[in-house]
């Protein structure tokens, strides 16, 4: 089904592309785009695909009218199942997975600026595919090597914080490595930037706070035995970064 679905779209692109339009293609290691581009405006204008590279699932499947996000917005999660439909038209949310719709609470910001978890309607929702902020942050971070030596296995802790409005803000660090890895982490998410639905606190708007845990790891079991400790929760997401040293021959 996924594969017609994709067949389907990818037809659509070639239908469309015309003496006025035409199809812009960007991949990294991890996803395939295609956008419809404007040729006379060189905005975008028309359907717009994300595609996983490797399983070829939809990530995202969308489509922009003189460069705005117009219609019904459709993001894929695991198995290629929807995480979210999001009506831009409308600005409403007309589908998310049961897994999202399951939690119930959530790091919001409280009256006396602390972020608490809380009872909330709704966490902050990337709009994007469900697991894109996890793959970025892997191909952002470029920690110098030589700072990793004779580390089996070490975590940090960032936190980023979804405005009101749905905006992200600039990542903090909260468990710290050396201060090269820290700003290592810093100069990752400054590159990193996706649009949020905020999350919702008894029918209102609410500052949320979302942990980002990155593994750094060069043994595969010593990061099994150490991840079985560390949090699992709706508001904690984990990035996972091997490293490899190969010293020349003498």
């Amino acid at each position: 089904m996924t594969k017609f679905i994709i067949i389907t779209y990818l037809l659509s692109f070639f239908l469309i592309s015309s003496a006025q339009t035409k199809i812009k293609k960007r991949k990294n290691i991890f996803n395939i785009e295609l956008t419809t581009i404007d040729k006379s405006t060189k905005l975008n204008h028309g359907d717009y695909l994300k595609i996983d590279k490797v399983s070829k699932d939809t990530v995202v499947y969308g489509k922009y009218i003189n460069g705005v996000k117009v219609g019904i917005w459709r993001y894929y999660g695991s198995d290629n199942d929807i995480y979210l439909k999001y009506d831009f038209d409308n600005k409403k949310v007309i589908e998310i997975s049961e897994s999202i719709n399951s939690i119930d609470t959530f790091l919001v910001e409280t009256n006396t600026d602390q972020f608490e978890l809380k009872t909330v309607d709704r966490p902050p929702l990337m709009l994007d595919g469900e697991f894109e902020l996890e793959k970025l942050a892997a191909i952002s971070f470029e920690p110098d090597i030589f700072d990793l030596l004779e580390k089996e296995y070490e975590f940090i802790m960032a936190a980023i914080i979804i405005d009101k409005n749905g905006v992200q803000q600039d990542v903090s660090i909260e468990k710290e490595l050396e201060e090269s890895i820290n700003e290592d982490v810093i100069n990752a998410f400054k590159k990193i930037r996706f649009d949020w639905l905020p999350a919702i606190k008894e029918g209102e708007r609410v500052r949320s706070k979302i942990h980002l845990c990155i593994h750094i790891y060069n043994n595969y079991e010593v990061l099994q035995k150490m991840i079985q400790h560390l949090p699992q929760n709706p508001y904690t997401r984990h990035v996972f970064y091997r490293y490899e040293l190969t010293l020349p021959n003498n």
